[in-house]
């Protein structure tokens, strides 16, 4: 039986995917799929809603429950992991001090691009780290 091994390229590239530099895409990518796993579980639980008899609960150990609730971790975390990464390579950076901050999309350079998208991905993350709290705290009625 012969023990396969990587080869040198296959092994680059795989190193090459996660480095220091590229965990901002890594943490995009982990958000985007957790938006989607998000809204694929507020449909199963509508669809659990509509089919459910009046006066019916939902357990708390229900799938739909457990992936709505482990995808929104997910985009938290990583929205809030992507922001510290970010903030860490442009404060690497160099910034051109002559040149004002433009928050529009043609006129920005690479350092007010990644500003404009951690601002984004905070915001973004702070909404979204305010949803149950929507959900939960409002649901004495007053």
């Amino acid at each position: 039986m012969e023990e396969q091994s990587t080869s040198g390229d296959e092994g680059e590239r795989l190193t090459s995917r996660l480095r220091f530099d590229t965990l901002g895409q890594v943490f995009g990518t982990i958000a985007a799929t957790g938006v989607g796993l998000f809204v694929l579980s507020f449909f199963g639980l509508f669809a659990f809603a509509v089919q459910s008899p009046d006066g019916a609960e939902m357990p708390l150990s229900h799938p739909t429950l457990i992936v709505g609730f482990g995808s929104w971790a997910c985009v938290v975390i990583s929205l809030f992991s992507y922001v510290i990464w970010a903030v860490r390579e442009l404060r690497k950076q160099s910034r051109d001090s002559d040149r004002p901050i433009s928050w529009k999309a043609n006129d920005a350079d690479p350092y007010g691009q990644r500003e404009r998208r951690v601002v984004f991905a905070l915001g973004f993350g702070v909404l979204f780290l305010l949803i149950p709290l929507a959900i939960f705290g409002g649901a004495d009625g007053s």
